[in-house]
């Protein structure tokens, strides 16, 4: 009766702290997670808004004033990260290093920035779209239609998508980690807390 008794409660103690493990493991990868995505995302939603700001359409034509090659984001070989443009249906720019592929083309409304996991050669990408409009094309095309409502307004602007897309890697190795760490914790805690159980109830 008294064996029956122990095992009950070792069993009750090491149930219940399994219990809580796994809520408090999962609130904690959740939230760094989280917060390491934003971060990640942060830096994509940087480089899309320097390079949205630098395209100017005249007359048609699409330039980009900032020289992106010279950016250290676009020349790293172990991480890198890509950029591809779009005009209506058909892709304007692009990073040299993309060669002939092509990013995933993707867009949310009107300057709200929308990311997306995505891969290219069996790597893994997280990418930003941002669909805007361009300098050169905001004032005079606003000044024309500016009695109208805003739905022909809208029908009147000219937009570009922009993706920009950076290797996710070393996000993947850092969730990776806290993973196994989490995971390598609960099990050093499950076992001391069997060792404390058995002790006091025996």
């Amino acid at each position: 009766m008294t064996r029956s008794l122990r095992t009950r409660l070792i069993i009750g103690v090491i149930g219940g702290i399994l219990l809580l493990l796994a809520v408090f493991s999962l609130i904690v990868y959740s939230v760094i997670r989280r917060a390491l995505i934003n971060q990640f995302d942060a830096s994509l939603t940087s480089i899309a808004q320097i390079l949205s700001a630098s395209v100017e359409l005249n007359n048609g034509e699409i330039d980009l004033e900032l020289d992106v090659e010279y950016m250290q984001e676009f020349q790293r070989k172990d991480r890198p990260t890509y950029y591809q443009l779009w005009h209506k249906d058909a892709a304007v720019m692009r990073s040299p290093s993309l060669g002939k592929d092509n990013l995933l083309r993707f867009e949310g409304p009107l300057d709200v920035p929308v990311f997306r996991a995505l891969q290219r050669n069996g790597r893994p990408l997280r990418a930003i779209g941002l669909k805007f409009e361009p300098r050169g094309v905001k004032k005079t095309e606003r000044d024309r239609v500016h009695k109208r409502n805003d739905d022909k307004q809208r029908a009147k602007r000219q937009t570009l998508t922009l993706v920009v897309a950076r290797d996710a890697r070393a996000l993947q190795d850092q969730l990776s980690f806290l993973c196994w760490l989490l995971l390598i914790a609960s099990a050093g805690t499950i076992i001391l807390s069997f060792l404390v159980a058995a002790f006091i109830v025996r």
